[in-house]
């Protein structure tokens, strides 16, 4: 990835206003995947019914970036849809 400076970072965050999608994304770009996640778990504690699918979707979006993979994306996508298996997010916050 591309080195952000603190400054082009403050710019990207104020570009993504109020749309977590895009704050994630800013996130991810600068490679701080800690906020990320805590960008993406709050969307998740906010959301209403509609909205849960994307936010669930963020969650999983730094999971891709993270691991380079989907294995943990996956594992997390249906943990939420079937609340069975393992939540990976606690592995998530051990690792970092």
């Amino acid at each position: 990835m591309p080195t952000v400076s603190d400054e082009q970072f403050a710019q990207m965050l104020q570009a993504s206003g109020t749309d977590c999608r895009l704050q994630v994304c800013s996130q991810l770009y600068a490679s701080r995947y800690q906020d990320a996640m805590m960008a993406a778990q709050e969307a998740m504690a906010q959301a209403d019914a509609q909205g849960m699918i994307a936010a669930l979707n963020e969650v999983a979006r730094v999971f891709k970036a993270r691991d380079l993979n989907l294995v943990r994306a996956n594992q997390f996508l249906s943990y939420a849809k079937t609340g069975q298996g393992q939540n990976p997010l606690a592995g998530f916050w051990e690792e970092l």
